[in-house]
């Protein structure tokens, strides 16, 4: 029975073991994950790539603090209702230069809930502004409040006039 038991204890003794290397990583698995923790904080890499974004736009161009033009074009990605959003643009002092309304793409891929591209243009009158933020946005349909609000600045190319 002694001998049965001492058998009973090394065996379990010996399964221990062999559980705790389970749940204890080795250094390859550990170095794994101080790299998935890097990756995680490589959201730069993804603001480089698609600028500016929130989880309703992914904007391409212009990021955040580039300068352009007084006409400029803006790209990007959305996933919004019914592939529409609006966006303003606001001087520096506040005063809102340019509301429009944009549809996406609906040739990229047909379904809700996709990442569809867009691209349109602003034009501005106002050639005197250094600096704004452009706002990418939705509004609900239901009582017009505003959604995923993305915030973009942006200063301004003087023009030689």
């Amino acid at each position: 029975m002694n001998k049965l038991l001492t058998m009973f204890f090394v065996a379990l003794a010996f399964l221990s073991g062999c559980n705790n290397d389970e749940t204890t990583p080795p250094p390859e698995q550990s170095q794994e994950t101080e790299n998935n923790q890097a990756t995680d904080t490589t959201d730069e890499e993804t603001t480089e790539k698609h600028g500016a974004h929130n989880e309703a736009f992914h904007v391409e161009y212009p990021q955040p603090g580039d300068s352009v033009e007084y006409t400029f074009t803006v790209k990007g990605e959305a996933q919004v209702y019914e592939g529409s959003f609006a966006y303003r643009l606001v001087a520096d002092d506040g005063e809102e230069l340019v509301r429009e309304y944009v549809q996406v793409n609906q040739d990229d891929q047909e379904g809700t809930g996709l990442w569809r591209s867009f691209e349109f243009t602003v034009f501005l009158d106002d050639h005197t502004t250094p600096s704004a933020t452009l706002y990418l946005y939705e509004e609900s349909e239901k009582d017009g409040t505003v959604t995923n609000e993305l915030a973009i600045p942006i200063t301004f190319i003087p023009s030689e006039e």
